[in-house]
């Protein structure tokens, strides 16, 4: 008997994929690049990684 692979949101076309799972890897992937540019500790990097918190905040907020 063939074991059905299991399908994780990676295998799924975009048309399946659910909001909150969307916003989970973009929350992943902002927060991966939010710490890389704080530990560069520059005023710029530090400005845009303040930048990319916030932005995220209005987009899980939803307006």
């Amino acid at each position: 008997m063939a074991m059905n692979k299991i399908k994780t949101w990676v295998d799924l076309p975009p048309k399946d994929l659910t909001w909150s799972e969307a916003m989970l890897e973009i929350e992943g992937v902002v927060n991966e690049e939010v710490s890389r540019l704080m530990k560069k500790r520059t005023d710029q990097s530090t400005e845009l990684a303040l930048l990319l918190n916030k932005s995220l905040n209005i987009i899980k907020r939803g307006y």
